[in-house]
């Protein structure tokens, strides 16, 4: 007679195989629920260098920030924007390092306002903004884009004044 409570070695392997198989299972789907968590967060990206309404002497400066949960497939772009008459001048697009930094430079023409944004940007307006900027370098950088992808996300912007 068999005592209750104890186990055949079948029963044993069976539930011993059930748990590799579900540990295995889990492991697999862990890129899976990486990547669902992932889609639940929220992109964010902010300038951390610059104050609003900043003046900045000189044509070129630096800028930095930070960024965190941007999608696989997205691109952060910094794009100055001329207060008159509102030409668009697509920088550079940002590289965002493992902890999140990114850096950038950009130029500021003539003395003026201008609005430095960062923006999320997917696959084909990425390719539209790299587009842009091959054609502004071509053209000296005297005239802008007039418009910009509407997919684009903004995700941060500072006014700021250059000076003479």
């Amino acid at each position: 007679m068999k005592k209750q409570g104890t186990w055949s070695r079948t029963d044993k392997i069976a539930r011993w195989s059930l748990v590799v198989s579900v540990a295995a299972l889990l492991l697999a789907a862990t890129p899976l629920i990486g990547d669902w968590i992932a889609w639940l967060r929220e992109p964010a990206a902010s300038i951390s260098s610059l104050d609003q309404n900043a003046t900045l002497i000189g044509e070129n400066q630096k800028i930095s920030g930070r960024a965190d949960h941007l999608p696989k497939d997205g691109d952060l772009w910094l794009i100055v924007r001329t207060a008159d008459p509102g030409d668009w001048y697509p920088q550079q697009k940002l590289e965002v390092s493992s902890d999140g930094i990114w850096n950038g430079e950009f130029d500021l023409g003539t003395p003026g306002r201008f609005q430095l944004s960062i923006y999320l940007a997917d696959r084909e307006s990425s390719g539209v903004l790299a587009n842009s900027v091959e054609t502004l370098e071509k053209n000296g950088f005297t005239k802008g884009v007039v418009s910009l992808p509407t997919q684009l996300v903004l995700m941060d912007s500072r006014a700021v004044i250059r000076a003479a």
